[in-house]
């Protein structure tokens, strides 16, 4: 494979990619929060994800839900969550096809009922 899988055209959605902002914190209620910071917006193809697809991939986590596909951006790490008209998703793992840093695919799960990450500070 050269180049990348998913045409400019077909980049119809802009992802906003948070990362955390430092180590978690001990809230006082027997959990933890983390802070996180606002990168830079990537456009992005995102679609269902299917066990076939997954398989083919060389990914198996069983509770991948989407794929999300752009140009490369190396602020996309498995530390990372994408938001989406609203939707969290949790980067489950980050594929960049022939190591050519030319597209980088996400390998998500959607966080039903998480809010978006807000900005640290």
């Amino acid at each position: 494979m050269s180049g990348p899988t998913v045409p400019t055209g077909e980049r119809r959605h802009w992802a906003e990619v948070w990362t955390p902002a430092g180590a978690p914190v001990h809230d006082g209620d027997g959990s933890y929060t983390t802070a996180w910071t606002r990168g830079l917006d990537w456009a992005v193809q995102v679609r269902p994800a299917s066990q076939q697809e997954l398989a083919r991939l060389g990914t198996s986590i069983g509770s991948a839900t989407h794929l999300v596909t752009g140009r490369f951006h190396d602020g996309v790490t498995l530390a990372a969550r994408l938001v989406l008209r609203g939707r969290t998703f949790e980067v489950t793992s980050v594929l960049v096809p022939d190591e050519l840093d030319i597209e980088t695919v996400a390998v998500c799960a959607e966080l039903v009922g998480t809010p978006p990450p807000t900005e640290a500070g």
